[in-house]
């Protein structure tokens, strides 16, 4: 075992760490990528959902953000956050919660149905740049791409609301994350690129001339050599990258960045399985195959005093139900865990798994509060009791 850091001392329950310093490579790495091809960087903040973390973007230089919610937007725009895209189709329902955002900040909105633009320009309190979804092949949310004249007719009708304006086509492509591997996500991504910039010729060819392309996801921004026609990009989990997008090639081990520790509750020699305190509750229930056919929901991953180091995937989270883990291990690994002992996995979709808690613990020992935390805005030590014992890969 490697060295652990004392505060760890202080985990008694699942708790998901993060190692700062990562994610500031992270952020510099993806800023440098969007800079180099000048385009405009508007990351997705859904993934981490952390004033703390915003605060290290914004240092990077970033000025303008994505928000998958109106709860989200308000939480960043309370956090001195002024130029915010709702990166997801307007839900109508939440007008009034949008009109209070009116001083805060620029919300630009999403449309993708006739209805949504007419309440949009029905009810809205103040003016809005508003994207077209585009579906470019994820086949979720958005407008066929090869629909161009509904697409052109959405555009008009945006245009006619007194209070909205026309910004552009925006699109996900989702789809990337089935992707065996990075070149046919470069293959998906350059796909999207030859239909957005298609419907941007057709607006133009019918006289709609301001037409930005924005594109986000993080398989693709993170592996692709040109963004031709793109305006912006809007990558999200890239922060903390996870399982996920290691096995696609957007990452090596070293950008992988959040990690959930989880207490051993159960040691069972005669199978060579481990059991922890950390179920579907923690991890959601995204997963992989492994290296040998079987299901795997997180690998082991080492803390030490020095940040994360390397991951094993010879120690691999295989079951989860609500609350427990079942992990399979080597004997000379599980001759060595004690009842109480801590284990820690990097999650297969970190999104997902940010999600499920209300704060992170840095590796320095600092929390770091999150949207839905109960804690102040600010990173606060975590202290440690005295006379505990804690171990990790």
């Amino acid at each position: 075992m490697d060295e652990t850091p004392g505060f760890l001392n202080a985990v008694h329950t699942p708790v998901p760490m993060i190692d700062s310093a990562r994610i500031h490579r992270n952020i510099s790495a993806m800023s440098s990528r969007a800079n180099s091809a000048g385009v405009r960087f508007r990351p997705h903040f859904k993934t981490h959902q952390s004033a703390v973390i915003g605060e290290w973007f914004r240092e990077a230089g970033v000025s303008g953000i994505t928000v998958s919610s109106v709860s989200m937007a308000r939480y960043f725009a309370e956090n001195q956050w002024t130029d915010i895209t709702l990166a997801f189709p307007f839900n109508v329902r939440e007008l009034a919660e949008l009109n209070q955002l009116d001083g805060l900040a620029d919300i630009h909105l999403l449309a993708d149905h006739p209805d949504t633009v007419a309440a949009l320009a029905a009810g809205v309190t103040r003016g809005h740049r508003v994207f077209v979804k585009i579906d470019t092949g994820y086949h979720r949310t958005g407008i066929p791409w090869d629909r161009k004249t509904d697409i052109l007719a959405l555009v008009r009708q945006i245009e006619s609301g007194s209070r909205l304006a026309f910004a552009g086509i925006l699109t996900h492509s989702g789809h990337s994350y089935h992707c065996s591997g990075p070149e046919e996500v470069k293959s998906v991504f350059r796909e999207t690129l030859v239909r957005m910039n298609s419907v941007r010729d057709y607006l133009r060819g019918n006289d709609i001339q301001d037409c930005e392309i924005s594109v986000g996801d993080t398989p693709g921004c993170s592996v692709v050599e040109s963004f031709e026609g793109v305006d912006e990009i809007r990558p999200g989990n890239f922060v903390f990258y996870d399982l996920m997008q290691l096995s696609l090639g957007a990452c090596d081990e070293e950008g992988l960045a959040l990690a959930v520790v989880c207490p051993v509750t159960g040691i069972y020699p005669d199978r060579n399985e481990i059991v922890v305190l950390g179920g579907a509750v923690h991890f959601s229930k995204e997963r992989l195959e492994g290296v040998n056919g079987q299901v795997v929901y997180g690998y082991a991953i080492a803390i030490t005093s020095d940040g994360f180091g390397p991951l094993n995937r010879n120690v691999c989270l295989v079951t989860l139900s609500q609350e427990h883990g079942v992990v399979q291990a080597p004997a000379e690994i599980i001759r060595k865990m004690r009842i109480g002992d801590l284990l820690a996995f990097v999650p297969v979709h970190s999104c997902l798994v940010a999600d499920l808690f209300g704060e992170y613990l840095d590796v320095s020992g600092e929390t770091v509060p999150r949207l839905n935390s109960a804690s102040a805005g600010s990173a606060q030590r975590f202290a440690p009791p005295v006379n505990s014992n804690s171990v990790s890969f």
